[in-house]
């Protein structure tokens, strides 16, 4: 069993959009719980595009059985484009896990 407990925040100062989380989640005693954290940023340069960038955290609060704890951390790039006027978008990450790219249609 896993609970997530999140406060998120978010503003607009400009033309950009900022979006915060921080979060712990609480797992049973096999599963070390862990503290995420992220933060995205954008920008909507027209009504038709959008592009954000993105860091996000995730480190155990607690080891199991002496294990090390694992932290991983991901940056990502991406953006949301209309294709025509029934709303068709490409979206999503272009780079994620700096080393893996990722192209998404959607």
């Amino acid at each position: 069993m896993r609970s997530n407990l999140p406060i998120t925040a978010n503003a607009r100062i400009g033309p950009l959009r900022i979006d915060g989380e921080l979060g712990y989640w609480f797992t049973n005693h096999n599963v070390p719980q862990f503290w995420i954290r992220g933060q995205i940023v954008g920008r909507d340069f027209s009504e038709r595009t959008q592009a954000y960038l993105e860091i996000y955290d995730q480190q155990d609060a607690n080891r199991i059985d002496g294990a090390a704890k694992q932290r991983e951390t991901t940056l990502g790039a991406g953006g949301r484009q209309t294709l025509n006027s029934k709303k068709n978008t490409y979206s999503g990450p272009v780079a994620q896990s700096i080393g893996y790219p990722v192209l998404q249609a959607v």
